[in-house]
């Protein structure tokens, strides 16, 4: 299993609160432009909007049933992977119904880490950090949003600022599929799938080592998951 810091766990696996507070705040911005640019009429805009939403209930839904399949890890990566598609599609959208696709991807990506991510951090916390973790994915939705609105203001002045508003996203979307690579896998999921001893070592290291917190934290896995 690889070794990585506690910082380094709930910072990386908290970005995806970054990317959605992100979304939920650019498209606000960017809409005006897309109109303009796009030539859109009230529907299309209001399906340019509300696309992220239903792509939103597909990973939700998706997420539900490959939770216990493939593992948190491999879901993480997943989402920022489709996040990325989604950010890098909506920018270099040429027109209406690419964009609309585009947004729909990005908001499948949404669904995954708003489904996934407060959960997967919650079994990744030792129990006395539980609070603390639940906040920090709230403050990262928050600098998500703020982030949009500075970069929304930045690149109101280019007339493809739009592109620049909803593109930016794959930057993070980036940098969460890289942290994911590292992550280790809930030790609730590895407790599931039998692999016991893994789950143990990554108890010890977010439990720096204390030998009892390890075996509590173990044990009450291992009666929540039979």
């Amino acid at each position: 299993m690889k070794k990585v810091s506690n910082g380094f766990i709930y910072t990386f696996g908290s970005l995806g609160g970054l990317l959605f507070g992100y979304d939920i705040a650019s498209v606000s911005g960017a809409i005006l432009f897309i109109q303009k640019q796009l030539r859109l009429g009230s529907w299309q805009q209001g399906m340019v909007v509300s696309a992220v939403l239903i792509g939103a209930i597909i990973g939700a839904l998706a997420t539900s049933k490959f939770l216990d399949t493939y593992g948190r890890r491999i879901l993480l990566l997943w989402a920022a992977g489709i996040f990325f598609v989604g950010a890098l599609g909506s920018g270099f959208a040429p027109e209406f119904y690419v964009l609309l696709v585009t947004r729909i991807i990005l908001g499948i990506g949404v669904g995954i880490t708003s489904a996934l991510v407060p959960a997967y951090l919650q079994e990744l916390a030792p129990k006395k950090r539980r609070g603390a973790i639940t906040t920090l994915w709230q403050l990262m939705i928050m600098i998500g949003i703020l982030l949009a609105y500075i970069l929304n203001y930045t690149f109101s002045g280019l007339f493809t600022g739009w592109r620049w508003m909803l593109g930016f996203a794959a930057i993070p979307a980036a940098l969460l599929f890289i942290g994911a690579l590292y992550l280790p896998e809930s030790p609730r999921f590895l407790v599931k799938v039998g692999k016991l001893d893994e789950a143990k070592a990554f108890l010890e290291n977010t439990n720096n080592g204390d030998d009892k917190a390890v075996e509590i934290a173990l044990t009450d896995i291992q009666a929540q998951a039979s």
